[in-house]
């Protein structure tokens, strides 16, 4: 199921390599919809990751996301999985 949520990017952090070739781009996006505006924490993978080349901070985008959850060692981890960025600024 894929999920939009829009907002201002508050961060985005240099794209992660990993020995496996996995590569992962982390960057936070502050909700406008709420009450009390949330700094959540996204994600692009693999080709995925050069989406956020032409974003900056402070940028208000559009983002289309899916969550994946897993298991390690009896704790559970939510992954927010960013699959495409729109800009809003245009």
């Amino acid at each position: 199921m894929l999920y939009e949520m829009t907002g201002t990017i508050k961060l985005i952090n240099e794209m992660m390599s990993f020995p496996s070739g996995f590569t992962k781009r982390q960057f936070v996006l502050t909700t406008e919809d709420d009450r009390f505006p949330q700094d959540i924490a996204m994600s692009f993978t693999k080709d995925r990751c050069a989406l956020l080349d032409n974003f900056k901070p402070g940028e208000r985008a559009k983002v289309t996301f899916g969550l994946r959850g897993r298991e390690w060692q009896g704790k559970y981890f939510v992954d927010v999985d960013a699959i495409k960025i729109e800009s809003l600024d245009a």
